[in-house]
């Protein structure tokens, strides 16, 4: 415990003069770029990805990269928050839901925990693929790859800033969407918390894992729908639900769910269904039965 202890010091103080040095590099960069947002901001989170890195290699673990993911977003709302040319209460309304995913997410992230030296299978595999070249890869998949999809998932707080007002139907529909995903990874990360403590020899979780195998990616894509919508609603568009993304310069915004979709249901979910079948046979049992990503009727009773 006081080893655990001692290492979540020691993440802390890597997240803390990440933070500092973004903020510097946002100081600087805003003199040299002034009012080039987005170009700021991707300064800021190359410099703080950097402080993690840095972090990552002199511990040997790569894990202190796994909070980035949940906690950039929120400091990039509040960057916008600041900028804006008006605040308004829907700004005000979209960046506490960031805020909200955020923080569950990132408690989420920390709760399951061990310390620098409970290393993810993942990097452990990548590991021993990579051999010499494991840093290196490291930077660029772990790191620069996770950072570049935050980055580009969070494009549309541009239009939500910047305007004061969005469509109030597509408002609803990015509400919907976005309460639903966090209450959908929120409900998933606690079924499947509570079936790894019962260690009950069942191949899956109860509830929203009879649904779908990956209720808590499907949850966290949809977030990223979500934004997209407030992005695209912000920007004024037609009531129309057929010009979704298109017109006025939107249809760049797209690119961000894209990019979550594709991530997952090309990265991480062959990486996870892998790894799991070599460790569990019935998992393929599972696999027939349960939908991979979008959640749909089981074909047959799951155990």
């Amino acid at each position: 415990m006081i080893k655990t202890n001692n290492h979540f010091r020691v993440l802390s103080v890597a997240y803390l003069l990440a933070l500092l040095a973004a903020i510097a590099t946002i100081f600087i960069a805003s003199s040299q770029y002034p009012q080039q947002h987005i170009t700021i901001l991707a300064l800021g989170n190359f410099s703080a990805l950097c402080v993690v890195f840095a972090f990552s290699f002199a511990t040997n673990c790569s894990n202190c990269y796994d909070p980035y993911w949940s906690v950039a977003p929120i400091f990039i709302s509040i960057y916008w928050l600041v900028v804006a040319p008006t605040i308004t209460p829907r700004h005000l309304y979209i960046t506490s839901l960031v805020v909200a995913w955020g923080v569950r997410l990132t408690y989420n992230c920390l709760s399951k925990w061990g310390g620098l030296d409970d290393e993810d299978w993942r990097y452990s595999q990548w590991r021993k693929e990579w051999g010499a070249l494991y840093w290196a890869g490291s930077f660029l998949v772990i790191h620069v790859i996770s950072t570049l999809c935050i980055f580009l998932g969070c494009l549309p707080m541009e239009y939500i800033f910047k305007n004061r007002d969005g469509n109030s139907i597509l408002d609803i529909l990015a509400s919907i969407v976005t309460i639903s995903s966090i209450i959908t990874e929120a409900v998933s990360d606690s079924q499947m918390k509570q079936f790894r403590k019962s260690k009950s020899g069942k191949t899956s979780p109860p509830g929203l894992w009879q649904y779908s195998r990956h209720p808590n990616y499907f949850g966290e894509v949809f977030f990223w729908v979500g934004l997209y919508l407030f992005g695209v609603s912000s920007n004024n568009m037609s009531s129309t639900l057929g010009k979704l993304g298109c017109g006025h310069g939107s249809n760049w915004m797209i690119i961000g769910p894209v990019l979550m979709f594709s991530l997952f249901n090309g990265g991480s979910i062959p990486l996870i269904e892998k790894y799991m079948v070599s460790r569990k046979p019935s998992y393929a049992e599972y696999q027939k039965s349960v939908s991979s990503f979008f959640p749909w009727f089981p074909s047959k009773q799951t155990k």
